[in-house]
């Protein structure tokens, strides 16, 4: 056997073995992004959501002494919980998909009240 047709058989049997593992690799690849959008994230993580979302609501209103804060907290952060189950297609932050934590601290940190918003759409006007 001449040394090309030793490798044109090399190949045709890497070939071979490829078309047989390529489709096993893309189930298995199917299948763990799968199970990453199904895996919640850590009991941690979830207190971490809370404790970022109820801090970002409190700045918000400026602080625990002030007027706003007795008088809209409960509202504001239920609307926060509100949007962020809208945007994350969740019931509840317990049900956060781990690969999507990060995006879900950022929209806390960016998070406004719809009052704000328009306050703010208004003076870029």
């Amino acid at each position: 056997m001449s040394t090309k047709s030793l490798v044109d058989h090399r190949l045709d049997k890497i070939l071979s073995a490829l078309e047989v593992v390529i489709p096993d690799v893309q189930d298995l690849k199917s299948r763990v992004g799968t199970l990453e959008m199904n895996m919640v994230c850590e009991s941690r993580k979830r207190l971490n959501l809370k404790k970022r979302a109820e801090s970002h609501v409190t700045k918000i209103l400026g602080g625990k002494d002030s007027d706003a804060y007795k008088n809209d907290y409960r509202g504001t952060i239920r609307h926060l919980w509100m949007d962020y189950w809208q945007a994350f297609g969740v019931t509840t932050y317990h049900d956060t998909p781990a690969v999507l934590y990060d995006k879900a601290i950022e929209f806390i940190d960016e998070w406004r009240p719809q009052s704000i918003r328009g306050l703010e759409d208004t003076k870029s006007a």
